[in-house]
């Protein structure tokens, strides 16, 4: 039976992500989206980060701004699993940006 309340769109984009908080520098990665939904998204990566860890993503949005401009859509979540390959988790926030801009704070340019 099928748990979730949303339906699941699967969806390929790069993504960049860091790990919020008490995190390390090197608890960074990137990897590709396999699927998404209004309430989280499943990522293809190599990069393994414990469940309930508070982690920011930039998505690079495939669709662009007056066929010209490109976006990204940055989250801000938390783990739900973190498996051999993959990582999904939780959508919390979320906002669509311009590529050119960083993300969520002006501090976190890397983006």
């Amino acid at each position: 039976m099928e748990r979730r309340k949303s339906r699941r769109y699967p969806i390929e984009c790069p993504v960049r992500f860091r790990r919020l908080g008490g995190g390390k520098p090197s608890e960074t990665g990137q990897g590709t989206t396999l699927n998404m939904a209004s309430g989280g998204l499943l990522v293809a990566t190599d990069q393994r980060l414990p469940e309930g860890a508070s982690v920011e993503l930039a998505v690079e949005w495939p669709a662009r701004l007056n066929a010209r401009t490109g976006l990204r859509l940055i989250i801000q979540g938390s783990v739900l699993r973190s498996e051999e390959g993959k990582l999904a988790v939780l959508i919390r926030k979320h906002e669509f940006r311009l590529a050119g801009s960083s993300g969520l704070t002006p501090a976190h340019s890397n983006y």
